[in-house]
């Protein structure tokens, strides 16, 4: 037998149970896509900065906007890979 949990969402517009369920997976594929990915491989929750946060913020979005727009699928082994060798990451489409 499945257990199930009942939850309860308030919205200004009148949308179906289904575009609900679409709305969730849509937001949790933003969460695991984007932040779960900074958090984890560049260590955003971690850093310690204080002076000018947004930044370096802004820093870790490019590269990973650039890893992600170069095709690569692993943004931990790109970044391992990278720190090897810095002309794996200058010769990225967009740097040059």
């Amino acid at each position: 037998m499945r257990n199930h949990t009942t939850h309860y969402y308030l919205s200004t517009a009148e949308f179906s149970a289904k575009d609900c369920a679409r709305y969730v997976r849509e937001h949790w594929h933003i969460e695991n896509r984007l932040h779960y990915v900074l958090d984890q491989s560049l260590g955003e929750d971690a850093a310690r900065i204080r002076r000018n946060p947004g930044v370096v913020a802004a820093l870790r979005h490019f590269a990973l906007n650039l890893m992600r727009f170069n095709g690569e699928q692993c943004i931990a082994a790109a970044l391992y890979d990278n720190a090897l060798c810095l002309d794996n990451a200058l010769n990225y489409k967009g740097i040059r």
